[in-house]
């Protein structure tokens, strides 16, 4: 942009912001004309609509503009002008902290707080003297406010000095404040914001507040630090470690620091952390927050209305109702006192002696949660990690017995388990649970280590399909397609004597029309497969049939494994509880299981690579 307008005299840039200047109506238009030939030049267009033409005066980066001088933009000193006065000594000590803060840079500071300081004198007795805010507190609350907002102690822009914003966030509002480094190390404030919680976003973690806080700011501020470096300043210690980490933003933090991180991610920054006690200059601003909404809230209430949808989506997913692990969490005295926690704010040290209030819990049954304490949230009354719900002690033997329902093993429960739950000690209590079941027992066999096979990886969907029976079981056949890129399972069951190469390309084509036509098959050298029919019928879908070495199952693997598999599964149901389940009913809770549990070859289920479907 600086390039484009060289040489053109009386006008300004600022990325994409351009403001021209005349010192009459004639030769401004001269330059505007000259402005306007530049832009066709260099291929760019501007928006008519969002031009202002031959005006007075102008907002331009945070000030007005007019024909006699650079005015403050009563904008940015909303945020003190319109700040209520203290109604106790903490919120005394916050507006002190912040006007202390800036105490360098206005005269006789001290004189004008001796009635405020008188507030916080104690008598005789050690004692604090009754709060009783004054006409003459008033009058120095006033004039403070006045000087704190005025054009000399607000430094105007300058591109060429160092940028910082400070955030912080109390249990009734949040604040920010833009400033200047001088060289000398000195902060000269360029704007202030603030503004208050909602009752919902009081209830937030106090870190998930302290987050909102640095997004109100960067987002208030963004015509100042967008395409530029600045320094990002928080006295919340653990959102250093989380925004600031070069390895990215962690994956296990909670999803609303998430969402907050990844709008932090537009922006160039440092982040630093500056202890509580010399914050003033942001503190004073979040405990007399303004009361008026601002252009933050519909970011934010977008953010909150995807984690709402997205933690409705978790709890559906669940074999249990939300409601039931609410109340379960309700009652287990280790989760409300994490919840507690929570919401008030963690310690900085887990010691022997902790406790919380009103709570007999232990703070080593606290540990293991202490360690988490920074990608914990809370949803509908109940803990999560990240995308995982916490399970309360009393429901967990119903979820182990959800999870071992189809006995699909102790690999693949622990896989499921840890996609939708966590408690501490569930990996082990799902190997106990496998241990002591007796179906599984008694199926268990010894299995041969399968050769490794010449196939190459599929890289789409029905890429590659191997294909081949099983039977007669169940007084069956079954024909078994497994996917090789995603290790989706189809299985059909068809009547002994009714295998013919016509009933199996029946099958086929009907699979064929509900994903599309496979780009290869892979069989064994059974009759049907081998025959001139089948292979015509391939050629005519444009498919390549491959068929494995004779005498050597292991060359089409990838389905064989499965067969065993398959038995394995329905034979366990059926034994179950000595009940006689329907085989179809039995199939089909076998395949959905099957289904949604990642596969330990790619690590994802089958429904995801092959549906694009969370489970």
């Amino acid at each position: 942009m600086d390039r484009m307008l060289v040489g053109v005299q009386g006008v300004g840039a600022y990325l994409d912001d351009i403001i021209i200047a005349g010192a009459d109506e004639a030769e401004h238009d001269r330059r505007l004309q000259q402005v306007l030939r530049r832009i066709t030049e260099y291929g760019f267009r501007v928006k008519k609509e969002k031009c202002l033409w031959k005006v007075p005066s102008v907002e331009y980066l945070g000030f007005v503009l007019d024909g006699d001088r650079l005015h403050v933009n009563p904008k940015k000193t909303e945020a003190i002008t319109s700040m209520q006065p203290p109604k106790n000594v903490s919120q005394l000590r916050s507006f002190l902290g912040m006007v202390m803060h800036y105490g360098k840079f206005l005269p006789k500071l001290s004189d004008q707080l001796a009635p405020l300081h008188q507030l916080l004198k104690k008598d005789a007795n050690d004692k604090s003297i009754k709060y009783k805010w004054s006409a003459a507190c008033q009058d120095a609350f006033e004039r403070i406010k006045h000087d704190l907002s005025s054009p000399l102690m607000l430094s105007h822009y300058q591109p060429e000095l160092p940028i910082v914003l400070a955030a912080d966030a109390s249990s009734k509002g949040i604040g920010a404040v833009l400033l200047h480094r001088l060289p000398d190390g000195k902060e000269l404030p360029i704007a202030h914001a603030s503004k208050s919680l909602t009752p919902t976003k009081k209830r937030y973690p106090q870190i998930e507040k302290e987050a909102l806080a640095l997004i109100f700011g960067v987002r208030k501020f963004h015509q100042f630090i967008w395409g530029r470096h600045f320094l990002l300043q928080t006295d919340h210690q653990p959102l250093v470690r989380i925004f600031g980490s070069k390895k990215g933003l962690p994956t296990t933090a909670a999803n609303r620091l998430q969402n907050y991180g990844i709008i932090l991610m537009g922006y160039s920054f440092d982040i630093e952390y500056v202890n509580t006690s010399k914050f003033g200059k942001a503190d004073g601003l979040s405990r007399l927050p303004l009361v008026n909404d601002d252009d933050v809230q519909p970011l934010i209430k977008k953010i909150d209305s995807g984690l709402s949808e997205t933690y409705t989506k978790t709890f559906a997913n669940l074999p249990i109702q939300a409601d039931q692990v609410r109340a379960a969490t309700a009652s287990d005295p280790i989760f409300q006192a994490v919840m507690t926690l929570h919401r008030k704010g963690w310690p900085e040290k887990l010691t022997p002696t902790f406790k919380v209030q009103a709570s007999t819990v232990a703070a080593d049954s606290l540990t293991p949660y202490f360690r988490i304490r920074h990608e914990l949230a809370i949803a509908n009354d109940c803990l999560l990690w990240g995308l995982r719900v916490l399970i309360p002690t009393s429901l967990r033997p119903r979820i182990l017995a959800q999870l071992h329902d189809t006995h699909p093993g102790q690999t693949a429960m622990k896989r499921l388990a840890r996609q939708r739950f966590w408690w501490l000690g569930m990996g082990k209590e799902i190997e106990k649970k496998t241990a002591q079941c007796d179906a599984c027992k008694r199926m268990l066999t010894k299995t041969s280590k399968v050769p490794l096979q010449p196939w190459l990886a599929a890289q789409r969907p029905f890429q590659r399909l191997h294909i081949n029976f099983a039977g007669p079981y169940l007084d069956a056949m079954w024909l078994i397609v497994v996917n090789a890129y995603s290790k989706w399972i189809e299985v059909m069951r068809m009547k002994i004597g009714k295998t013919s190469m016509k009933d199996v390309i029946g099958i086929l084509f009907k699979l064929f029309t509900h994903y599309g036509i496979a780009e290869e098959i892979v069989s064994d050298n059974g009759h049907q497969f081998i025959s001139d029919e089948f292979e015509q019928w391939c050629t005519r879908q444009g498919i390549c049939h491959l068929c494995s070495a004779p005498y050597q199952q292991q060359s089409n693997g990838q389905v064989e494994r499965f067969v065993k598999t398959f038995k394995g599964a329905m034979n366990k149901m059926e034994e179950e509880g000595g009940r006689k389940e329907d085989v179809h009913l039995r199939l089909l809770k076998f395949l959905q299981r099957y289904r949604i549990v990642p596969h330990p070859l790619t690590d994802q289920a089958p429904t995801i690579l092959f549906l694009n479907c969370e489970p």
